[in-house]
């Protein structure tokens, strides 16, 4: 069977992996531009500049999302019926992280829906347990929108 487990030693995820096992939300953001890169790559795609991983805020809005009823890894069918979801970060909106939504009723979900970042210890097939960032509604906000 497959296992779900993060690489904390790959070069470009494992700092991602690292900071989340710390409770932080960290991407790579540009030397030069300032620019937030999201998939991690070796260079900044904008202007080639050297990029370093910086800690977010953890908040962002909802983008687009979909509820999964059937999962199409066998792995994930203990989590389902579960929400993935893109979401837009507050430091760079056109940055989206794909995740998940917890803890909201899916029929209350809507797009712009402030969310907040959340870290739970996730471990499919029985692997190794590790903390993952999903998201969750923002404290304060009842209602989707901005």
């Amino acid at each position: 069977m497959l296992a779900l487990q993060p690489d904390l030693d790959h070069p470009l995820t494992g700092p991602f992996w690292r900071a989340a096992a710390r409770g932080e939300l960290a991407l790579p953001a540009c030397q030069r531009c300032q620019c937030l890169v999201w998939y991690p790559r070796a260079l900044c795609p904008h202007c080639g500049g050297e990029l370093h991983w910086r800690p977010l805020s953890g908040r962002g809005h909802l983008a687009a999302y979909t509820v999964v009823q059937r999962p199409l890894l066998a792995a994930f069918a203990p989590f389902s019926p579960y929400v993935c979801a893109l979401v837009a970060l507050e430091e760079e909106p056109r940055v989206r992280l794909v995740s998940q939504v917890v803890d909201v009723d899916p029929g209350q979900l809507a797009c712009d829906m402030p969310l907040a970042v959340t870290f739970r210890e996730l471990a499919p097939d029985g692997g190794a347990p590790y903390l993952a960032p999903l998201f969750t509604r923002r404290q304060g906000s009842q209602q989707g929108g901005v």
